[in-house]
């Protein structure tokens, strides 16, 4: 991998790698390895799917990632769930705590939109913002937005 960003000249801090809880569970001390020389190149780590798998506190510690992205099944009901609201607070507060960055996944309403940018998360992702795109439109998506 690292030798693919070279021969094409890529720089690494425009790239995030993304791997969920559970892919990093199947053989925890070889994926972290990975992961740690990833890190070493400067490309940024998102734990994707944060709070679907393990979720061990003691394994985000031990994990060199900067992002962690909630998702979308905590926020499917959030705004009528007191309690699903404050697991999702809480775990923003803790990557924050944390020095990581936060992704909202699965953003349907305006609603959700201005809960998460209230609550100054770093990312926001669902089909209220967008629905995917080619990369071909993506360019175009961003000088109209």
């Amino acid at each position: 991998m690292l030798a693919l960003i070279d021969k094409h000249e890529i720089s690494s801090s425009n790239l995030e790698l993304e791997i969920t809880e559970n892919a990093v569970m199947k053989n925890f001390e070889v994926s972290n390895k990975f992961l740690e020389r990833m890190q070493k190149a400067g490309i940024p780590i998102a734990l994707d799917d944060f709070g679907t798998g393990y979720s061990s506190l003691n394994y985000i510690m031990k994990l060199p990632i900067s992002n962690i992205k909630i998702d979308r099944s905590f926020i499917n009901n959030i705004e009528q769930d007191q309690q699903q609201y404050q697991i999702v607070y809480s775990i923003i507060e803790l990557a924050k705590t944390l020095g990581l960055e936060i992704t909202i996944e699965g953003i349907e309403t305006e609603k959700q939109k201005a809960l998460f940018q209230k609550r100054k998360v770093d990312y926001l992702q669902g089909f209220h913002l967008s629905s995917p795109l080619p990369a071909d439109k993506v360019e175009q998506f961003f000088l109209s937005n």
